[in-house]
């Protein structure tokens, strides 16, 4: 299971919605080490972000379109789609974060203790 997947997800994914970030998250932990054979059901995922399947659908058409996964394989009648998590992205590391953020979440400025 991705469980260093998810980590990496929580730090490194900025700019989502957090129900795209909460379907990311749960491909990653669905998902193999290197973020390849991700094959949760959208219903499942549905469960995980606590959202319709119609928003997951949505949530997944727009992390393939920003690069955070890839279609690895599509689904047949006796399979659900395959995912792949782009971990070159998700590597990166806190350089996908907002420049002004740490990864704790706080301004650059105030974890010096600056005041904004």
């Amino acid at each position: 299971m991705g469980f260093l997947l998810g980590g990496r997800v929580l730090i490194t994914a900025v700019g989502l919605s957090s129900t795209a970030k909460l379907v990311l998250l749960g491909l990653a932990e669905r998902a193999d080490n290197d973020g390849s054979e991700a094959r949760p059901s959208v219903q499942t995922l549905a469960g995980y972000a606590e959202c319709s399947e119609r928003t997951v659908q949505i949530c997944l058409k727009e992390l393939i379109k920003t690069g955070w996964i890839e279609v690895e394989k599509k689904a047949t009648n006796r399979s659900p789609t395959i995912y792949r998590v782009i971990t070159d992205r998700l590597s990166l590391g806190v350089k996908n974060l907002h420049p002004n953020e740490s990864p704790q979440g706080r301004s650059s400025q105030q974890s010096r203790g600056e005041e904004s």
